[in-house]
């Protein structure tokens, strides 16, 4: 049990971090950083795509980051990231979110939890959120309020999602007019949470309320490998529960990376360069993206 909560608090802070509503970050001057950081390049027909592994939580003292990122950036016409986080209106977002979770579609939070055990999830929450749950947990599927946990609990940490590496070059493409668009939508990544199974909502919400060391041991090794540049090492740490929830791993890794992949395919056709920054975890292991792509027949190297 203690595997899956690690896995499901890894996950969710994959999707926390792609579809945060959040403000961006302010800039960053980049210097030394990582000896070989996780950064790749691919010939397309008549571009060049650039790939960058981002840790999207980072601390003050994992920087700064690596003088190659702004060279990629400057070689690049358009910014990819795993979801367009440029154009959509925050508050509009968090309505839409808010309106998939209470659409009734998928079980409510009291239909998941019940007894004494949803009793204690009331009043954990009310805990965390400040305010009463006795209609939230009647309407509110158990997702959105391990997301609403997850984004005050990191928060209130020393991980900061302005600090991390999508961060960084968002705030540059929007402070130079570049192109950014993303590989899939808020209400992608939304289903992919509604498409658990209850067994694994259960999870959520309870590894969002008391997993504190587990997530700060994940991020802690996941971010030592990536500054060190050890694509096998990061994959061993971010993958190394999987094994027992082979569904989950598809869904969360493998189904992405095959559909990022044919969005990435379409590109190479273009004479514009990209630049395509995803999650770390998205780009080494044997069914990362860069992997899939190479199946594809592409030639995809190191920087």
């Amino acid at each position: 049990m203690v595997a899956l909560r690690r896995l499901i608090a890894l996950a969710m802070l994959q999707l926390l971090a792609a579809s945060s509503l959040n403000a961006h970050a302010e800039g960053t001057d980049l210097a030394s950083g990582s000896a070989s950081p996780l950064v790749w390049q691919m010939a397309g027909a008549s571009n060049t795509l650039y790939f960058v592994g981002s840790m999207h939580y980072l601390r003050p003292r994992d920087h700064p980051l690596p003088k190659v990122y702004r060279t990629v950036f400057d070689a690049s016409d358009t910014l990819v990231t795993e979801v367009d986080m440029d154009a959509p209106d925050p508050d509009a977002a968090a309505s839409a979110v808010a309106a998939r979770a209470t659409d009734g579609i998928e079980p409510s939070i009291a239909e998941v939890f019940g007894g004494e055990e949803l009793r204690d999830i009331e009043t954990q929450a009310q805990a965390w959120l400040g305010s009463p749950t006795d209609e939230l947990v009647e309407r509110y599927e158990p997702w959105w309020l391990a997301l609403q946990i997850a984004q005050i609990r990191m928060a209130r940490s020393d991980w900061e999602r302005s600090l991390g590496v999508d961060q960084y070059f968002l705030k540059m493409a929007q402070s130079t007019g570049k192109p950014i668009v993303g590989l899939e939508s808020v209400s992608q990544q939304i289903t992919l949470l509604e498409d658990l199974d209850r067994r694994t909502q259960r999870e959520l919400v309870l590894s969002s309320m008391r997993d504190d060391a587990l997530v700060e041991e994940q991020l802690t090794s996941m971010a030592s490998a990536w500054k060190r540049g050890d694509a096998e090492a990061l994959a061993a740490v971010a993958f190394r529960e999987f094994d027992d929830f082979p569904l989950l791993y598809r869904s969360m890794i493998v189904d992405r990376n095959r559909r990022w992949a044919t969005r990435i395919e379409a590109l190479c056709d273009d004479d514009i360069n990209y630049l395509i920054v995803v999650g770390a975890m998205h780009l080494v292991g044997e069914h990362s993206l860069i992997e899939t792509l190479r199946a594809k027949g592409f030639e995809v190297s190191r920087l």
